[in-house]
């Protein structure tokens, strides 16, 4: 009787620990260096997101500085997403393009997470953007993480799945 109430206290007590539900820690995730001269800026965003949610933030944009953007996400979303870009000033939209493109695979600024191949340095690279404004400006990142194939349709009981995803800010200073 006493082993069954040891065990029973030791179940209780452990009860708040567990986790029953998903959860995630992206802040360790992609410890990707700076490559000199760029430095990784206090812009860069990471977040743990769902499949079926779109999501936006703001970046300021200076004069006088490049940058350097790129973007990562978790394997579970299996590169199904929307990157895109606009400049708040202009109003004009910057980039639109797929997380992956299968039509033209490896093909350089077809797709935001595919890496592609360039010959001159005999390896794969993973895509980036750069942005050197004129002027100060805003510009506003929107992903859209997809439903998952077959579900896009669906109401009830829809999976979801849960990963990170981090837009990656290097910049420096332009050299005039």
């Amino acid at each position: 009787m006493k082993k069954l109430k040891l065990k029973l206290a030791v179940i209780l007590f452990l009860i708040p620990f567990m986790s029953f539900g998903q959860k995630i820690d992206c802040a360790g995730k992609w410890d990707i260096k700076s490559i000199p001269p760029y430095e990784e800026s206090s812009l860069t965003e990471i977040a743990a997101c769902k499949t079926g949610k779109k999501y936006e933030f703001i970046v300021p944009l200076s004069v006088g500085k490049e940058y350097n953007i790129s973007f990562y996400a978790s394997s579970s979303f299996s590169n199904e997403m929307n990157f895109i870009i606009e400049d708040l000033n202009s109003g004009s939209e910057v980039l639109n393009l797929p997380g992956k493109n299968e039509a033209t695979f490896n093909e350089k600024g077809t797709a935001v997470l595919e890496p592609y191949y360039v010959e001159q340095k005999n390896r794969y690279i993973h895509p980036y953007f750069v942005f050197s404004p004129e002027n100060a400006t805003n510009i506003k990142i929107i992903i859209d993480v997809l439903d998952l194939p077959g579900q896009e349709d669906v109401t009830v009981n829809k999976k979801i799945k849960t990963g990170c995803i981090k837009v990656l800010i290097f910049e420096k200073d332009v050299e005039y």
